[in-house]
C-alpha cells in the first residue's frame, strides 16, 4: 500500500540545487547542495554568481543554510532558517517515486522569499535527488558530454553548444560553437572554438572546469560500484564573455563512454 499524502519523510537525502535570478538589474545564478534529514531539518550551502565590485566583473558568494522544513500533505512546503540568515524558501514537489511503499521526492522546485540583495532578482531553483550512497570524485566525469549554454544580460543575445570529453582523471578536451553578434548590431555569426585543461570534483558533487572558469553541480547521477557517475550537470561561466558582456549558464548531459 502506498501512502497517499506527502510528509517530511518524503523529502529525505541529498539534493543538487541549480538556481537562476529573474528580473533585477543584473544576471544571477546559483548552484549548491542541500541535505534533508526526513524529520524536518535541512542544511547545506549555495554558491551564487553575482556582479562584482567593479563593472563587468563577477563574484562568487557562498551562503550556508541551517534550518527546518515542513512538507504539506499536498506536496508543497516551506523552510525557516535557524541561523538568522535570509535564505528562506517555499517549495513544491514536482517529481516523486514510490520507494518501499512511501512517496520519495525526486525533484523539487524552490522559490526564495527575499529578492537577491545584489541584483534585485527573484531567485528560483530546482533540486534533484542524488543517490543515497556512493561518492563523487574526478572519476564521476568520464566520457562525452554535450553542453548547451545561453547568454543572459549583455548588449546582445548569445548561445552555444559544446562537446566535452572527460578522461575521469581530471583532464578534459572541448570543442564548441557559439552564435554571437557580427560586425553590426543585427548581424550574427557562428564562431568555432576549442579548449583543454583540468577539472576538479568535490565530494558533494560541485566542481570546476578550466581552472575555475566554469562552476558546476552534478544534478543527475547513477551509482556504479559505489561511484556516482554524472549523467547531467548544471554550470555557469564565472566571467562575462569579453566580446558581448553576457553571462553564460547551461547544462551538460552525458552521451557516451
Amino acid at each position: 500500500m502506498v501512502a497517499e499524502e506527502f510528509t517530511n519523510a518524503s523529502l529525505q537525502g541529498t539534493y543538487a540545487i541549480a538556481g537562476m535570478g529573474w528580473g533585477g538589474q543584473a544576471a544571477m545564478a546559483s548552484i549548491g547542495v542541500l541535505g534533508f534529514d526526513g524529520k524536518g531539518k535541512v542544511s547545506g550551502s549555495l554558491r551564487q554568481s553575482i556582479p562584482g565590485d567593479v563593472f563587468g566583473q563577477r563574484a562568487l558568494v557562498e551562503n550556508s543554510l541551517v534550518g527546518i522544513y515542513q512538507v504539506n500533505a499536498n506536496g508543497t512546503g516551506n523552510t525557516l532558517s535557524l541561523d538568522g540568515g535570509d535564505i528562506q524558501f517555499s517549495f513544491a514537489i514536482t517529481r516523486a517515486a514510490t520507494v518501499d511503499g512511501c512517496r520519495s521526492v525526486q525533484e523539487v522546485s524552490l522559490i526564495f522569499r527575499e529578492l537577491d540583495p545584489s541584483t534585485g532578482a527573484l531567485h528560483t531553483a530546482v533540486g534533484t535527488k542524488l543517490p543515497d550512497s556512493g561518492e563523487f570524485n574526478n572519476a564521476s566525469l568520464k566520457g562525452i558530454y554535450m553542453g548547451v549554454a545561453v547568454g543572459r544580460g549583455g548588449q546582445t543575445p548569445a548561445a552555444g553548444f559544446g562537446t566535452v570529453i572527460y578522461d575521469g582523471k581530471g583532464g578534459f578536451v572541448e570543442s564548441n560553437i557559439a552564435n554571437i553578434q557580427g560586425e553590426t548590431f543585427r548581424d550574427r555569426r557562428f564562431v568555432m572554438g576549442s579548449d583543454r585543461g583540468s577539472y576538479a570534483i568535490n565530494p558533494d558533487g560541485t566542481g570546476t572546469v578550466a581552472g575555475g572558469g566554469v562552476v558546476f553541480v552534478i544534478t543527475r547521477a547513477r551509482l556504479v560500484d559505489d561511484l556516482r557517475i554524472a549523467e547531467e550537470y548544471v554550470f555557469f561561466v564565472r566571467d562575462l564573455a569579453p566580446s558581448t558582456g553576457v553571462f553564460f549558464t547551461g547544462a551538460s548531459k552525458r552521451l557516451f563512454d
